[in-house]
């Protein structure tokens, strides 16, 4: 049983957390809980755990500041920090001091019971390792994997992530990088250890580690710009063809372009990471960023379908017309080679606009589309797409004899055709459709659950959001683009819808 400490002040969520776990079955015994760091760096001696999970905002001692002294007495335990969203970019500093994780608030039982035995497996890992070396060797190897974790993460200072490698002794061959990444399934995780030897011995000076259970980080240094791209690309194509010959299919490798200093290190991971994104229209699985991103096209062009018109086929029911828009696009993304986080982008405001008009219930029983993943292929993402517009055509064509229906859905198209206009007013809507203001109001509200400035303003936030994402156009551009006059305006709507601030919801989408 591994030993596990829990540190949390609120007391509600702290006891919900204790008494509502099976730790046993979880392969733990039962926690320590402290209410606060202070109680935690005295308790933390005496036990010793294996883990320790907790709050990042909490009196006396922080999460933070209880991290960084379990790191001084133990390089080994793994550190968990729980952190609300509007303390994420918060969170992220964590890994300065080593943090193996974060999961945000509020956390469900099952996603904590996921993130326990994903631990537990990680251990029971470890002490696999741990069997391999001496207490002293098997340290080293600790802190390598917190060298490699600072490589991932964007907020390491540089002069710190050049001190966590020397003093774990790694020496990368030079000031040049390129930097690969093979990410799997977690049943991967075995075969990428055992093909990773072969890989250094035969492109060294290169360096390697296991990120997580399924991510293989691959860092390869050198002095001379060509040799060394010779030399990683030659050992990401080795890579490649073993998976062939292994039938290894749930594997992706992406390889970065050439960076130089300490700096390079994590922009040559993180492009790498990038390269991923690009399997999802390409149907490749070895992706090089620099010749994807030079080549990759834009879904915001003339003859690229928008979302809103094919939401609006749906809601009024031109099945015919929306499927045929919903090809052209997926084709489009498939031509175009468009990385996933702009088909994502696309996606997201498609699911809004189909599932705006429906009910909790409604919502429960539709087809899941997304979230899409790096390995969804583009296929079966338009397939779930396409289920879904089936699921609310058939909506449609229940409701579609009603004049009520009718009315709300005509509505509903003008306004998504419309809404950039400032002086969109109700009473254009009503003399579009012809009908009384009551009339409206009332078989609007029944029909999308909104009522008509609840509506707009949603769909304004929704491309308002879109642009904070995908482009760099000022504040008071976008509120321009989606109808606003006044931006300060839009600030404050913006906020009271999201939570955030336009500049923090665009940090936090970066």
């Amino acid at each position: 049983m591994y030993k596990i400490m829990l540190v949390e002040d609120e007391i509600l969520v702290r006891e919900s957390m204790v008494q509502n776990t099976d730790w046993q079955a979880l392969g733990y015994d039962a926690p320590v809980a402290c209410a606060d760091g202070r109680e935690a760096i005295e308790k933390f001696a005496q036990v010793h755990p294996d883990v320790v999970i907790t709050d990042i905002c909490m009196p006396f001692v922080d999460g933070l500041a209880l991290a960084e002294h379990i790191r001084a007495q133990d390089a080994a335990t793994i550190i968990v920090v729980l952190t609300g969203f509007s303390e994420f970019s918060y969170a992220q500093k964590a890994i300065k001091y080593h943090v193996n994780d974060y999961i945000l608030k509020p956390v469900s039982p099952r996603d904590f019971d996921q993130l326990l035995r994903r631990l537990a497996q990680e251990l029971r890992e470890r002490e696999q390792r741990q069997g391999m070396f001496s207490r002293a060797q098997y340290a080293d190897e600790v802190l390598k994997d917190h060298v490699f974790q600072s490589i991932l993460s964007p907020d390491t200072p540089e002069e710190d992530l050049q001190a966590a490698a020397r003093n774990a002794g790694i020496v990368f061959g030079g000031e040049l990088h390129i930097a690969a990444l093979a990410e799997g399934e977690e049943s991967d995780a075995a075969w990428l250890v055992r093909t990773a030897p072969q890989l250094e011995q035969s492109c060294a000076p290169c360096q390697w580690r296991l990120a997580g259970e399924q991510t293989l980080v691959l860092i390869f240094s050198g002095d001379e710009t060509a040799e060394l791209r010779v030399r990683a690309v030659s050992a990401c194509r080795q890579l490649a063809q073993k998976l062939d010959e292994d039938a290894v299919t749930g594997v992706l490798v992406g390889v970065s372009g050439v960076h130089a200093g300490p700096a390079g290190l994590r922009s040559a991971a993180r492009d790498a990471r990038h390269a991923l994104g690009y399997a999802f229209s390409t149907g490749q699985r070895l992706l090089f960023d620099p010749e994807l991103s030079k080549s990759a096209g834009s879904l915001h062009t003339p003859d690229c379908p928008a979302v809103a018109d094919i939401a609006a086929c749906v809601q009024t029911g031109d099945g015919t017309r929306a499927l045929e828009l919903t090809g052209q696009l997926f084709s489009l993304m498939r031509r175009r080679q468009v990385h996933i986080d702009a088909c994502s982008a696309q996606l997201e405001q498609l699911q809004v606009l189909l599932t705006s008009p429906l009910s909790r219930e409604e919502l429960a029983r539709a087809p899941q589309v997304m979230p899409v993943l790096h390995r969804d292929t583009l296929e079966a993402v338009r397939l779930r797409f396409e289920r879904l517009e089936g699921f609310l055509l058939q909506r449609a064509a229940t409701g579609m004899d009603s004049p009520a229906s009718r009315c709300a859905l005509l509505a509903m198209r003008y306004l998504q055709e419309n809404y950039a206009n400032c002086d969109l007013k109700l009473a254009d809507v009503l003399d579009h459709l012809g009908v009384s203001r009551s009339y409206f109001s009332s078989v609007f509200k029944a029909q999308t659950g909104q009522s008509f400035v609840e509506y707009l303003t949603g769909l304004r936030m929704d491309e308002a959001k879109r642009l904070l994402r995908e482009t760099g156009l000022c504040t008071y551009e976008i509120a321009e683009r989606i109808g606003f006059v006044d931006p300060h305006y839009f600030s404050v709507s913006f906020r009271r819808r999201t939570g955030m601030t336009p500049r923090e919801y665009r940090e936090a989408n970066r």
